[in-house]
């Protein structure tokens, strides 16, 4: 999810599916039937269609892009519900970013070092007993060559709210690099990892992306933050 210069926002949906065979179909407001939902919260339904025959055996990502959202009627968060065949297959949801923490933070001028959007996520892991949880959100970057380097700090604000406010910082080279147009990436790392995010959004001078946090393995704890999501589907 990104914020626009009006206030307003752009959601991003990918869904990882397995072959050539399924392609992007209908994406509509509004929760599949019998599915339960929250008055806080915004749904929307993803439909893949899937063809028979031949195929590409490669995996593949489809997609569906929503503009001109905001966090009106007392909503507080987005759901995405993907549908194959009539059948929910996987979910996410993502909060909407604090506007008014957003805007005293952001400038008006257009990122020197772009982030690429579909490039951000944030990823809880843990070891094989599920004593040790880490937190990695990353982004890839632009930069005029590969002598650049940049990470991600946390914004103290941040820490008050359930989604980790990141900021992008980049670095240039000592000395000059003579080398193509490049992305870099750039990371923030949390070691000890106690589930208490569920979303996180990185701040780069009037750009704005944030993203669920996921956990990818059934052993993490996902009870401590209730918007983890276990599927392989990715929302921005």
């Amino acid at each position: 999810m990104t914020v626009e210069a009006d206030g307003q926002f752009t959601l991003r949906v990918r869904v990882l599916v397995p072959n050539g065979c399924y392609s992007a179909g209908k994406f509509s407001e509004g929760a599949p039937p019998d599915t339960a939902q929250l008055p806080e919260t915004r749904s929307f339904t993803f439909e893949i269609e899937e063809r028979s025959g031949i195929c590409t055996q490669a995996e593949q990502y489809v997609t569906a892009i929503k503009s001109d959202l905001g966090p009106d009627q007392g909503h507080r968060s987005l759901a995405v519900y993907v549908v194959i065949g009539g059948k929910v297959v996987g979910q996410a949801a993502i909060a909407f970013p604090p506007l008014a923490t957003l805007q005293a933070l952001l400038r008006t001028d257009d990122p020197k070092y772009p982030i690429v959007p579909e490039t951000v996520s944030a990823v809880v892991t843990s070891d094989l007993i599920g004593e040790h949880t880490t937190l990695t959100v990353s982004c890839m970057v632009e930069v005029p060559n590969p002598g650049f380097t940049a990470t991600l700090r946390p914004l103290k604000m941040g820490h008050e709210l359930s989604i980790l406010l990141l900021e992008l910082i980049v670095t240039p080279p000592d000395e000059v690099v003579i080398q193509p147009h490049s992305r870099i990436v750039a990371k923030y790392v949390d070691e000890n990892y106690r589930g208490h995010y569920s979303d996180a959004s990185i701040v780069n001078q009037a750009q704005v992306i944030t993203v669920p946090v996921i956990a990818i393995l059934s052993f993490v704890n996902a009870a401590q933050t209730p918007h983890f999501s276990v599927m392989r589907n990715a929302i921005h």
